[in-house]
């Protein structure tokens, strides 16, 4: 965790009497107070400071998702000792025919909750968040599960009341929303665990409760107790679907097509709320009476509301029927779309409505300049306070540049925080210009400069950590600069696309009619999604046709075993044969051909375990600086194939290894930290690629990973004229 982001945080109200004073009135009035004088690259550093000063609950909501999400990542840094309270809360999906993101669902359920239930929370939204009709809070603080060691619990009534908050019961748990049951012995996963948690009864009271591991199932620490919110915004309850079906008005294709869905056992999606509660809330009702609302670019909400209503109108030339006939409006797929919400007219709250809670709150406009035009339904602005920042200055790889300027800023008493995911290297850049950064503890120092209300003066300090942007606050002599400041890009830890891992196809790519491949019993095709109750347990199901007309019913949470099929000459297959021989055949012939080349393996291996390779030494600091600058989260598939090259490379024995993987999945991040640990070893690295312009991106993209390193990259091609190449060829030499 990064120990000078919290720090910092905590030292600027006692440091600046703007901030100060603008965070007693926040804390003691309900009206309307504007920031002044701030750059949107110090929103997020100012937001957290207020937040660490105020504590309670707090709203952002911000013009659009993207701004939600770089907000959101920075103040995960700058809260970093608060990660528990920071909530990043997107709206339901509203697109016909996809399901909704578990991880998603379960981050905007644990914030809601958190809210429900008064707790200390920071929350991040964008407008559409807040156009979303919710679940009253009073349903989500009622809907609860509460488990404790050592306390009673009855067994079967938690199970129903699981399924009616939305869980579904599985075989093994391995996703949020999910739970299990192995005789005495409960597996849950609640949208705001971490980890899933097993519940051990003896008797009528649990003896012990555990978080584990979803690969392995492993138990790992003991918890004392838990608490399990809802998963679902519409809870399954009769009443509550036929509040929906009776609500939902429109074309009559539609409302059919409601009920027929409903009817099917489907669980109401949630961007229907707004039909199933007689008073629907808004994301604004979630906050308790002291929470604050922070509003960044007020002046914008208006044209984006109109923007969003415009789009929602535009949604009508996609009629239903255009849908219906491309299947989208069957009984098996998700109607969330925004089409058929404003064909059945779900209500969507309107900003203008938000004033009058508003006015009962403490809010704060960022940036709420005198030339800023509000809204007219937002409350009058009480007070300006002014809280001067400026960007930061850009170095764009000028490493001298950023020396000189850090010796200068130093001189004049400033306090320079750099906050890096190459801190190492950093430091050593600053040492070697005889800059070093302070090795006092961040938070002791930063308490007595607090303690003091003394501005931040003259020291350095160097922290692991990402952020969007650098700013200044001249006031406090603070200067904080980030990666996209010294090396021309952020480096943010996004996720990268998710890997199928263990998922071969998803619900979104299975199209009415597709050929697919089930591990056991061959090839079938796709007929659609069905609901069956099976043992009291109520599930979905892929219903697969084939050859006489057999039927196969696969668990959704067996989809792992279910791949689609594909041939090189795009012709319909022939579908096997239940209970049949020929796809064991099949298997059969396969095994046949892999045991032969199993063989020639074999053979060619042993040649090479008698060979002898270089010995690249063990990973440098170097190394560890470069991959923690990686701007995306590895898969797991790409860890272990980084980790299985690089025990190549430290054997002495040649290398052949063949990376596969699609496109966009981090093949070339894996290449990258193979060539640098060549480089390291001061040896040369070739890298072939099938074409020119693969070429002139590989050498972009290798330019901009070894920025920062005395590390030459260049590219030989026709895109270099002879004398070039020449040059390049003989430097090589």
């Amino acid at each position: 965790m990064p120990t000078l982001a919290p720090a910092l945080l905590r030292a600027l109200p006692s440091s600046s009497r703007p901030l100060a004073a603008l965070a007693d009135r926040l804390r003691s009035h309900r009206a309307h107070f504007a920031l002044t004088e701030t750059v949107a690259a110090a929103r997020p550093y100012l937001i957290g400071s207020l937040y660490a000063a105020l504590g309670g609950q707090m709203l952002v909501i911000t013009p659009t998702a993207d701004v939600a999400e770089r907000t959101f990542s920075d103040l995960s840094y700058w809260l970093a000792d608060q990660a528990e309270s920071l909530a990043l809360v997107r709206p339901a999906d509203e697109q016909i025919g996809t399901l909704d993101n578990p991880t998603e669902r379960a981050a905007r359920m644990a914030a809601l909750g958190r809210l429900a239930a008064g707790l200390p929370a920071l929350v991040v939204a964008p407008l559409a968040a807040l156009r979303q009709a919710l679940a009253p809070p009073a349903v989500l603080r009622e809907a609860r599960i509460e488990i404790a060691e050592g306390k009673p619990l009855d067994f079967e009534a938690t199970l129903q009341r699981l399924h009616r908050l939305g869980y579904r019961r599985v075989d093994v748990v391995s996703a949020a929303g999910e739970y299990a049951v192995r005789g005495g012995i409960l597996d849950l996963f609640p949208p705001d665990q971490p980890l899933p948690v097993r519940v051990e009864l003896w008797g009528d009271d649990v003896e012990e409760i555990r978080a584990f591991e979803i690969e392995s199932q492993r138990s790992t620490q003991r918890v004392a107790q838990i608490t399990a919110g809802a998963w679902l915004e519409v809870l399954r309850d009769d009443t509550l679907r036929a509040r929906v079906v009776e609500r939902a008005a429109g074309e009559d294709g539609v409302v059919s097509a409601v009920r027929a869905f409903l009817a099917a056992g489907h669980d109401v999606p949630a961007a229907w709320t707004g039909l199933a509660y007689a008073q629907p809330a808004t994301l604004l009702d979630y906050l308790d009476e002291r929470g604050v609302v922070v509003l960044e670019e007020p002046a914008t909400l208006a044209s984006l509301e109109r923007a969003v209503d415009e789009e929602s109108a535009r949604g009508r030339l996609r009629t239903v029927a255009e849908a219906d006939a491309e299947g989208q409006l069957a009984v098996d797929q998700a109607l969330v779309g925004e089409a058929l919400l404003t064909a059945l007219e779900v209500p969507r709250p309107a900003l203008a409505g938000c004033g009058a809670a508003l006015r009962e709150r403490a809010l704060l406009s960022i940036p709420g300049g005198i030339d800023a035009e509000h809204p007219a339904w937002l409350p009058p602005v009480l007070e300006r306070h002014a809280v001067s920042s400026a960007n930061a200055e850009h170095f764009n790889r000028s490493i001298d540049l950023f020396l000189s300027a850090a010796r200068e800023w130093q001189a004049a008493g400033e306090t320079l925080a750099i906050v890096t995911t190459s801190s190492t290297r950093v430091r050593e850049l600053l040492r070697g210009a005889g800059l070093e950064p302070d090795q006092t503890p961040v938070h002791l120092h930063l308490r007595s400069v607090a303690g003091a209300g003394a501005a931040l003066r003259a020291h350095l300090f160097v922290d692991q950590g990402s952020i969007e942007h650098g700013f200044v606050l001249p006031d406090q002599r603070l200067r904080v600069l980030g990666d996209r400041e010294l090396f021309g890009q952020p480096v943010r830890r996004a996720k990268l696309r998710a890997v199928k891992e263990g998922v071969p196809v998803t619900l979104a790519e299975l199209k009415v009619g597709a050929f697919v491949v089930h591990a056991v019993h061959g090839i079938g095709q796709y007929v659609g999604l069905r609901t069956e109750t099976v043992l009291g347990a109520t599930s979905d199901y892929l219903d697969l046709r084939y050859a006489g007309n057999d039927r196969l019913l696969v668990p959704v949470h067996q989809m792992h075993q279910v791949t689609l099929f594909s041939a090189a000459d795009g012709a319909a297959p022939r579908l096997s044969k239940m209970g049949g021989s020929d796809w064991a055949r099949t298997k059969a012939r396969v095994g046949d051909a892999i045991s032969k080349i199993a063989d020639e393996l074999v053979a060619l291996y042993a040649e090479r375990e008698m060979a002898q390779g270089h010995v690249f030494p063990p990973d440098t600091p170097w190394q560890t600086e470069l991959e923690e600058a990686f701007p995306y989260d590895e898969t797991r598939d790409q860890l272990k194939a980084i980790a299985d090259i690089k025990d190549d490379m430290e054997r002495g024995r040649p290398m052949d290894r063949l990376l596969c993987g699609d496109v966009g999945y981090g093949k070339t991040e894996v290449a990258i930290r193979a060539a640098f640990k060549v480089l390291t070893d001061h040896k040369q690295v070739a890298l072939l690629a099938p074409t020119t312009i693969l070429a002139a991106q590989h050498e972009r993209t290798f330019k901009e990973r070894f920025a920062g390193f005395p590390v030459r990259v260049e590219q030989l091609s026709r895109f270099k004229n002879k004398k070039e190449q020449q040059a390049i060829l003989a430097d090589l030499a």
